[in-house]
């Protein structure tokens, strides 16, 4: 790393946005990046920002068979944000910092977290919980679903 050292590049955030809202409607949580970033977030911790993973969720139909709300949606977003943290931590450069307004965004970025770093902890504070399945949700969003 040119001009650089280890400890520099572990300290920088790199903003990752993930425009998603597991409701399939449009309340407002795939706002939040937009929002963070007019708010100067980037300039205001030095990060870089490689802008927002596509993690549009518009199908409000709960699937037959898992219970989830754009269920197929969210494995596509989950797997794009998968990416897109994995890419972060393989690049060495810095650090991801995942700009959501939705707990579902926890499901892909974990998953890199995981397969980067092997056994991961998360110390998580939420105004509701989060431990539901498809079958006892009762929304049928994911974000009811992130830690179960």
């Amino acid at each position: 790393m040119a001009g650089g050292t280890r400890s520099d590049a572990e300290g920088k955030w790199i903003l990752v946005g993930a425009p998603l809202d597991c409701s399939g409607t449009d309340r407002g949580e795939a706002r939040a990046p937009g929002a963070l970033r007019a708010a100067n977030l980037a300039q205001r911790v030095g990060a870089e920002d490689l802008g927002d993973v596509d993690a549009v969720i518009d199908d409000p139909s709960r699937d037959p068979e898992t219970g989830v709300i754009g269920f197929e949606q969210i494995l596509e977003a989950s797997s794009r944000i998968r990416s897109a943290v994995g890419d972060v931590l393989d690049g060495g450069e810095g650090r991801p910092l995942v700009l959501g307004g939705d707990c579902t965004v926890l499901v892909g970025a974990l998953a890199a977290a995981r397969q980067r770093f092997g056994r991961v902890g998360l110390a998580f504070l939420d105004g509701h919980v989060d431990y539901f399945g498809g079958d006892t949700s009762p929304s049928g969003e994911a974000a009811d679903m992130d830690l179960a």
